[in-house]
């Protein structure tokens, strides 16, 4: 595989478009009958732009879950590595105790596209914010809005990988300077079981993110992505890395 330049945030490529491509190796060994039910990746050194590979290692499977890891490889070295635990879907059964909360439809907010002259991917998403709009926001720590993708309606579990980290950090939300922020680690739960959801033409996913605590030039952020209907789409928690104190 080689990286995509679309794809390119303030110091490489964008850690949610390469989750995405650990996930999409893995999937691959598995095929529909088992869906992917969480994720975590690590992005252990900084991957250059040009070609790379992703290796898939299976660790256990029992009858209906499997643990597999997967390593992106560049030059020789690991750069990201990945592990999943894919589930066969045993039963039609649903029940959810917690519903996203009310923030209006998204054609009633603006949209943002300040982020665009940070990086490339910002352009390949179509942001709706609601509140926390970065850097104007008193209300610091916690954004919220609707997101999808810009070309392609059809959201996969690799397209759920890559939304979940497409929003701006919510330590920017009142922030007098967006300063660089990178990806350390992300741990992804998915509620949708879904192979693909095709999302209409005025259809969004809600975001909520959050930050509680910045210290040591880390900070934690945490987040959640709804389907247009309520349901929970996929769940994140990552640890950030940020240039300065925002």
């Amino acid at each position: 595989m080689d990286t995509d330049a679309r794809y390119w945030n303030q110091i490489g490529p964008h850690g949610g478009w390469l989750a995405a491509c650990l996930l999409g190796a893995i999937r691959r060994r598995h095929g529909p009958e088992r869906a992917v039910r969480s994720l975590n990746v690590e992005f252990m050194g900084r991957v250059e732009p040009g070609e790379f590979g992703i290796d898939v290692v299976p660790v256990a499977r029992q009858r209906s879950v499997a643990f597999e890891r997967a390593v992106l490889v560049q030059g020789g070295q690991a750069r990201v590595h990945a592990s999943a635990v894919m589930a066969a879907v045993r039963s039609p059964a649903f029940h959810q105790l917690t519903r996203p909360p009310r923030i209006g439809a998204a054609q009633d907010h603006a949209p943002l596209d300040a982020l665009e002259s940070l990086a490339a991917f910002p352009r390949m998403f179509d942001y709706r914010i609601a509140c926390g709009w970065p850097g104007a926001d008193a209300k610091q720590g916690t954004t919220a809005g609707f997101v999808r993708p810009r070309f392609d309606r059809r959201i996969t579990p690799e397209s759920l990988a890559m939304l979940a980290d497409a929003w701006f950090p919510a330590a920017w939300s009142g922030a007098a300077e967006r300063v660089p922020a990178s990806t350390v680690a992300m741990s992804l739960v998915f509620g949708s079981v879904e192979a693909a959801v095709d999302l209409g033409d005025d259809d969004y996913l809600q975001a909520h993110f959050r930050t509680v605590q910045l210290a040591g030039g880390f900070g934690d952020e945490s987040g959640a992505l709804w389907w247009p209907d309520g349901r929970l789409a996929v769940k994140v928690q990552q640890l950030v890395w940020f240039a300065a104190a925002p």
